[in-house]
């Protein structure tokens, strides 16, 4: 380990500030419902259109990534919005929050993204027919 990870490690000033702005901006699979339903936020599924369709976190609407540009416009910036990407090790719902954000809107992640959802806690899902 290098010298500079093990100055961070040691430094409980910098994790608190780390893990209290991690937490701002993630949600759990398990705080979503009650997230959602305290802030009124919208669940935004950024993954393939033809992804969201073969399955979906309920109450998810689909502005896949390559459409946010064209789609932001629309949305009303007074609403908290979640983003949900694949999985843990997908960037998409970090590049999408940093659309939101660029475009003035609270927005947070959903932690593990659809694969935690439905693989890791088998929660339900919304397929389109």
């Amino acid at each position: 380990m290098d010298e500079k990870c093990k100055e961070y490690r040691n430094n409980t000033e910098k994790a608190f500030k780390f893990f209290s702005k991690m937490l701002a901006y993630t949600v759990s699979p398990y705080d979503l419902k009650k997230t959602i339903e305290e802030t009124n936020a919208r669940l935004v599924d950024v993954r393939a259109k033809e992804d969201y369709q073969k399955g979906h976190i309920p109450g998810a609407v689909s502005i896949p990534y390559d459409e946010i540009d064209s789609s932001i416009e629309a949305l009303d910036r007074d609403v908290p919005t979640i983003i949900c990407c694949y999985n843990s090790a997908c960037l998409l719902g970090a590049k999408a929050a940093v659309k939101f954000a660029q475009n003035n809107f609270p927005v947070m992640t959903l932690l593990g993204g659809y694969k935690t959802w439905t693989e890791d806690l088998h929660y339900a899902v919304v397929q389109e027919e």
